[in-house]
């Protein structure tokens, strides 16, 4: 569209409507329509019909965007409903409709701008909905929207209370801009990044270089000083948090971590390092920072009755991420009486090695402490093995290996009868390794049939005694759920 032409037409439609007056009962009347297609108790046909009433308010709609005699308030109650429309995500067809009705109205939005007829914020939240539903080429106008504002709302990376917004569209135009987009947004975003070291939105703007592998080396000027200066050792700590997320979602780890680590030395400097050391923890970011923090505050007692949480090292989809807060709630669920340990390993001899250390420090030869009474194994799983590294035979744990005589070594770590509660999908398959860790420990094992995540972990002390007793709930419910004791099924 000639843009000389279109222009002159605004102004013209401008002019005749205010010989003929705004019609705001109209716009109430889309704004009425608009409302209940979103409305999820409308009925389908009476959205359907309401649907086919959309393209009557086109003039009225542009008329509210670029008519300077309208306050910005008509203008920002048509863009909201437009967003609102784009976001009833069952419904395809009012998405398509609202995104589409963006589009057309993209000229408009760009005058009512310029005017100031429209807000800013108001037309980059647009542009943003473009990119977020749009078809390839919708998603490509609304880049070069948000890129034509990139001067003034990337002055909003700086603030941790407002920055929010801001780094969400640079990573919109660092993703799909062309090459001179992604540069210019690159070097804003090193700048603001540069500014921002010692605040909380600090993860945030680093973790973002790790969208893309061509941006990481960015990314890695300021991840290693961090580390470097929290001394934990950059190079295992980045491959660990790589192999930890799983492919293309480095971004997550980098920014879970950073959080996490940023929180624990504030509480206590050196806590992060010692974490490491002592347990091999990498992937901060999995867990709760109240769990951690305990865990380095309770280390030299032997007061208490004690599990350990142990976790892979690997991880090709992120799941463990996911049991933060229910490690939260079984942490605050058993009330200081019961301690936990968390510790992460890559291979069948990483868990070997931690127990042996576990049981030195905390069942030493006077028999003044504990031994393992629970034991939470993580590992991506098949009926007959648990993965905690690699695929070959070193990073993973099989049926076979229960059978030598390294497990009546490691049985010796354990409580009579403790608990095994395992995250690690289809290991509780009948005659698969769950049942069979039960029969060899002596234990009760607590594991899923099928594919699935913890949903919840229960402790509590048995009435009138001072042993705990432990469930576990998956999110596949409780019919795939095995309980064996003795390697029997209950």
């Amino acid at each position: 569209m000639n843009e000389n032409h279109f222009e002159n037409n605004t102004e013209e439609n401008s002019s005749d409507d205010e010989k003929k007056g705004f019609d705001k009962h109209r716009l109430d009347d889309f704004r009425n329509v608009a409302s209940q297609i979103c409305d999820y108790e409308t009925p389908l046909a009476t959205k359907e019909e309401l649907i086919g009433r959309l393209d009557s308010y086109d003039d009225i709609l542009e008329d509210a965007l670029v008519s300077e005699d309208k306050s910005s308030i008509a203008a920002y109650e048509v863009l909201d409903y437009l967003i609102k429309l784009s976001r009833v995500y069952d419904n395809d067809k009012v998405v398509k409709l609202a995104v589409a009705k963006m589009t057309k109205l993209l000229p408009y939005i760009d005058i009512g701008v310029e005017k100031q007829t429209v807000r800013e914020r108001d037309a980059l939240e647009i542009y943003n909905e473009l990119v977020n539903d749009g078809d390839l080429h919708q998603k490509q106008l609304g880049v070069d929207g948000l890129y034509r504002n990139i001067k003034n709302f990337s002055k909003d990376l700086g603030d941790p209370k407002f920055y929010f917004n801001s780094l969400h569209y640079i990573k919109h135009i660092l993703a799909l801009g062309n090459p001179e987009q992604v540069r210019h947004a690159t070097e804003i975003l090193i700048d603001a990044t540069k500014t921002s070291q010692d605040a909380e939105h600090f993860p945030a703007l680093a973790a973002t270089f790790f969208q893309s592998s061509n941006l990481e080396s960015y990314g890695l000027e300021f991840i290693n000083p961090f580390l470097e200066k929290v001394r934990l050792p950059k190079t295992e700590i980045l491959a660990s948090w790589k192999v930890s997320r799983g492919a293309n979602k480095t971004e997550y780890a980098v920014y879970q971590n950073l959080k996490t680590i940023i929180d624990l030395e504030k509480i206590r400097p050196g806590a992060s390092e010692f974490l490491y050391d002592e347990f091999g923890i990498a992937d901060f970011g999995r867990y709760p920072v109240e769990l951690l923090m305990m865990q380095v505050d309770e280390f030299e007692s032997l007061d208490l009755p004690y599990g350990v949480i142990i976790y892979p090292r690997n991880d090709w989809n992120g799941a463990f991420y996911e049991d933060k807060d229910v490690l939260k709630d079984f942490m605050e669920e058993l009330q200081g009486q019961f301690s936990l340990r968390v510790a992460e390993c890559e291979s069948k001899m990483d868990i070997a090695r931690i127990l042996i250390k576990l049981n030195k420090h905390y069942n030493p030869d006077d028999g003044m402490g504990h031994k393992i009474s629970l034991l939470i194994l993580g590992g991506h799983g098949t009926e007959d093995s648990i993965q905690f590294g690699g695929r070959d035979e070193r990073h993973s744990l099989f049926m076979n290996d229960l059978f030598g005589g390294g497990v009546q070594k490691t049985n010796r770590f354990f409580e009579e009868n403790p608990t095994i509660i395992l995250s690690s999908c289809s290991t509780g398959a009948e005659g698969g390794i769950g049942q069979e860790l039960s029969k060899k420990f002596g234990a009760k094992v607590i594991a899923p049939k099928v594919p699935t995540n913890l949903r919840a972990i229960h402790g509590s002390k048995n009435r009138g005694q001072d042993k705990f007793r432990f469930n576990a709930l998956y999110a596949s419910g409780e019919t795939t759920k095995s309980l064996y004791r003795m390697g029997q099924e209950n």
